[in-house]
């Protein structure tokens, strides 16, 4: 029942680590921010980005990215919805890290300016 992220309103290609097609969700706070009369610099506390991984028509992985105070979580979980890992694994910092002064680390679509 989330919203989808700006850009992706059906699956797409995808040239990440996350599979060849991805569909993104936001929680309501990134939705609200989205849509807020203002601009900002930095996602709320509390957010919620949620990738979907396809190849083909079979879903291999589930990203997580949870926004908690000034930092942000991952965890990812394979398509049977078994967890692969979470936290802060390197792996997620280190690629999500070059967004970091942008887009408050999310590299799929910007902040509202």
């Amino acid at each position: 029942s989330w919203r989808r992220a700006p850009g992706f309103p059906t699956r797409k290609p995808s040239f990440t680590a996350h599979a060849n097609a991805v569909e993104i969700f936001v929680s309501p706070e990134v939705s609200a921010a989205l849509d807020g009369p203002t601009p900002i610099t930095r996602w709320p506390d509390g957010s919620i980005i949620v990738k979907e991984g396809f190849s083909g028509d079979t879903r291999k992985l589930v990203a997580v990215m949870e926004k908690r105070g000034d930092r942000w979580y991952w965890a990812e979980y394979d398509g049977d919805g078994e967890p692969q890992f979470s936290g802060q694994p390197r792996t997620c910092v280190n690629c999500h890290e070059a967004r970091k002064s942008y887009s408050d680390w999310v590299y799929a679509f910007e902040l509202p300016r």
